[in-house]
Formats: C-alpha cells, structure tokens, sequence
C-alpha cells in the first residue's frame, strides 16, 4: 500500500504540471494554416488574401495559429501597438485556408482612380480621387 500511495505522490505533481503546461502555452504548436502562407501569415498576405481586415494595415505585422489540443486552437495577431489573442475553431481555420485559396487582392499600388464625393454637415460637397491605396496609408 505504501509503494501506490508513493506513486500517486509522483503521479499528480506530473499530471498537473502537463495540465499547466498545456493551457499556459508551453504545449502549444504552430500550425500552417496554408502552405502558401506557412506558419506565419505576414502583413503582406493579410493585404494579399485581407484576412484580418478589422486590423489597420499599418498596424499589423503578422499573424499565427497554435494548437494546444486536437480541439483547442489560439489565433494570436501581433499589432505594432500590442498583441490579440483569441480561441479560434476548426471551422474558421477551414475559413482562412478557403480565403487563401480562392482569393487574392489584385490591387496594384498606383492603380486606383476611384472618384468619390462626400456631403459635409454645413451642406458642402467635397469632391475627390483615391489616387493611392496601399498596405501603408491612403492618399
């Protein structure tokens, strides 16, 4: 009786450490999403295939997929001003990978000729041209 108490002594610590590990990060795998992209999606295919359009364009860098568990995933985006976790699921993967493979931003910088106009408060009308739209800043 001695020898089972002893092991379960050793037994939990192990298996409460492995627990932690794995739900603190430290059992955590880059996925490939896309073999096109890879393990990383950088800012120039977030513009490429628009991913993650509700990020700026200028603010973000990249973008990764880990997997802690057959059914547990983690979307982490790095942002010049910080970092966005979220838990992600199979089916939004299949979503990305889908976007990836069937659409590509075709948009050359220099390219666009889009007339607007805008109708101000005090009944102004503002008149223009998008003359440059980019991964940086519209013009």
């Amino acid at each position: 009786m001695k020898k089972i108490t002893r092991n379960i002594i050793y037994i939990i610590p192990l298996l409460l450490i492995t627990f932690f590990i794995n739900k603190n990060g430290l059992g955590q795998e880059a996925i490939i999403v896309q073999s096109r992209v890879g393990v990383i999606i950088d800012s120039t295919e977030n513009f490429r295939y628009l991913l993650f359009s509700e990020y700026s364009f200028d603010e973000f860098i990249l973008a990764q997929v880990f997997k802690y568990s057959e059914s547990e995933y983690r979307l982490k985006i790095y942002l010049k001003n910080g970092e966005v976790e979220k838990d992600i699921t199979r089916e939004e993967i299949a979503q990305i990978k889908k976007r990836i493979n069937t659409f590509k931003n075709e948009y050359i910088k220099g390219d666009t000729s889009s007339f607007y106009s805008v109708l101000l408060n005090d009944g102004t009308l503002l008149n223009g041209r998008i003359i440059n739209l980019g991964n940086k800043k519209t013009e």
